[in-house]
């Protein structure tokens, strides 16, 4: 019976490591735009509330022409990719908090704040990705930067 126990135990650990390992193929986005996209692509792929994962579909699609069209400065695509690793490392979700963050920046451009504005907006966010209670605070702050 101890014998038992141990394997299914065992097989249940496995199981769940086995599927964080699967659930993000790398561990930091890349510095060349296109891989990015790619891997960005691949996060929000792997959502799996059916409402939530159309939402991002339709966010990101958004997202990408934004990016290839120039509408985010040399500037702001270095601070997204840099913010997107922080993120990353934090282990933060693909929804809410990478859907958010990046339709925070659409918005940004959108409705043309200045470059003031987006400078002090990105260091709320910088701030907030760096404190250690961020995994408990980003889903409110997402939300309440987005009704700017």
């Amino acid at each position: 019976m101890g014998k038992l126990k141990i394997s299914l135990i065992f097989l249940i650990l496995a199981f769940s490591f086995g599927n964080v390992l699967l659930a993000q193929n790398f561990s930091e986005f890349s510095t060349d735009s296109e891989e990015y996209l790619k891997q960005m692509g691949s996060l929000f792929s792997k959502v799996n509330v059916k409402e939530d994962k159309d939402q991002c579909e339709d966010m990101f699609e958004k997202f990408v022409e934004y990016w290839n069209m120039g509408s985010f400065s040399k500037e702001m695509k270095e601070n997204i990719k840099t913010v997107s690793n922080l993120m990353l490392k934090r282990r933060l979700k693909a929804f809410p908090d990478f859907y958010y963050f990046l339709s925070s920046n659409m918005a940004l451009v959108e409705f043309d704040h200045s470059k003031k504005s987006y400078e002090a907006w990105h260091n709320s966010v910088m701030d907030l990705v760096r404190i250690s209670a961020v995994q408990s605070l980003c889903g409110l702050f997402w939300k309440q930067a987005f009704i700017f």
